[in-house]
Order: C-alpha cells, then structure tokens, then sequence
C-alpha cells in the first residue's frame, strides 16, 4: 500500500465485509452473490502474483470495497450451474 494508507484500506476492507456478511440478502435465490463477495484474499492473491503496483493495490481493493455495496449479481463459483465441474475441480488443491 502506499505510504499512509494501509489504515484506510483494511478500514474499508474490513466495514464492508462487516456489511456483506451481515446481509439476509447477500446471495440470491439463483446462487448469485449481491454485491462484490469479499473474496479479499484471492483478490489479495492475484494482486501480489501481478506485483501490482501499491497504488494501482490500493485502487483495485477499495473499488472492490464500495462494490460490497452495489447490489450487481456476482458469480458464485461453486454453486453456479453453468462450469461448475470446471470451477470445483480446478479450485481443489493438489497433493504431492
């Protein structure tokens, strides 16, 4: 995070997932997600396999806070029909 900001980030990461998880209404009845799912630390994965840069970091993870908010479907990997074996099986972790 740039300088100064690390506060405001987890601030927000943190309030907007206090949010999301506290909702009735977080997933739909078609297995979507309402609002952005806090998925911060595949969020947090990618952006340190890309070595983004701390303010572009900064940006993408507050962006995705206030998205916690906006009411948009959202694609809920394993309960989502469509790639579902796809999704499961790559996600499962490999031994060995």
């Amino acid at each position: 995070m740039p300088d100064g900001t690390s506060l405001v980030v987890v601030a927000a990461m943190l309030l907007s997932s206090a949010y999301g998880f506290s909702q009735e209404a977080a997933k739909t009845s078609d297995h979507f997600f309402t609002g952005f799912p806090s998925y911060w630390n595949i969020v947090v994965f990618y952006l340190m396999v890309v070595a983004a840069q701390p303010l572009v970091s900064a940006a993408v993870l507050l962006t995705l806070a206030v998205l916690v908010f906006v009411p948009i479907a959202y694609v809920y990997p394993s309960r989502t029909p469509m790639l579902r074996t796809a999704t499961i099986t790559h996600g499962l972790r490999r031994r060995g």
